[in-house]
């Protein structure tokens, strides 16, 4: 099993940020569930050296029983925080990754969107570069080169790692990945929700609009005590109230 300093040198090397706080609790709790331990063994030390007293009012095993079940709790109560500590930071790494896996995804929209402007109609990679596919006898320039190694188009097949292929055996549409991309960050990306000030009198004072909750409650609570309300109103009547007010 590896100790929190070998990990925190891990995700280093790979240059992937981590939360220092929480490691740095992971580490303090590994040096006290360690410590805990060399006490336990401690203890069994004293209780064989109290065993053989024989004014000891408890019996060997009562009193290496009782000491046992007093460092076994506090150790548990360690590593249940322990354990609370791993599972956060496995969920932030979930998290990390998600925005992560967004950002790639985005980045790889705006490429696929340049070169589907440019007439580009098909792509192939080659050894984590991407070039444009074109017939035998034309030359097949570079367009991309993927410096993470493998995170970006992961679902277009390397020519490199395949024995005798060929560009033709693995390349790919440029419109279908532009398509698959914009549904992906659809699905990974929350939707815009749209608003309108509303006044006592019913006129229409500003809009809002937001794909973030938290945002939207806090303009909400902002509302709650003011003569304009906030009236949530479909993506059409934002614009055009927006074209109408000319903003």
């Amino acid at each position: 099993m590896r100790t929190i300093m070998e990990i925190k040198q891990i995700l280093a090397n790979a240059r992937v940020p981590y939360p220092h706080i929480l490691m740095d609790e992971l580490e303090e709790t590994q040096g006290e569930v360690e410590r805990l331990d060399k006490e336990l063994s401690d203890a069994i030390l004293m209780i064989n050296h109290l065993a053989e007293d024989k004014k000891n009012l408890l019996s060997r095993g009562t009193l290496k029983d009782s000491i046992i079940e007093t460092l076994t709790k506090q150790k548990l109560e360690e590593t249940s925080k322990s354990a609370g500590a791993i599972i956060e930071r496995d969920w932030y790494k979930n998290e990390l990754e998600k925005v992560q896996n967004t950002a790639n995804k985005s980045l790889e929209l705006s490429l696929l969107e340049m070169w589907h402007s440019q007439g580009i109609e098909e792509i192939y990679k080659y050894k984590n570069r991407i070039k444009v596919y074109r017939r035998e006898g034309l030359i097949r320039y570079e367009l991309f080169t993927d410096i993470t190694c493998g995170l970006l188009f992961k679902d277009v097949e390397d020519t490199a790692n395949y024995r005798d292929a060929t560009p033709e055996d693995y390349k790919v549409r440029v419109d279908v990945l532009l398509n698959d991309r914009r549904e992906e960050l659809e699905e990974t990306i929350p939707a815009d929700q749209y608003f309108k000030f509303v006044g006592p009198d019913g006129e229409v004072s500003g809009l809002f609009r937001s794909n973030d909750e938290q945002k939207i409650e806090d303009q909400r609570q902002k509302m709650k005590f003011a003569t304009i309300t906030l009236a949530e109103i479909s993506k059409d009547e934002f614009f055009q109230l927006a074209k109408e007010m000319d903003i």
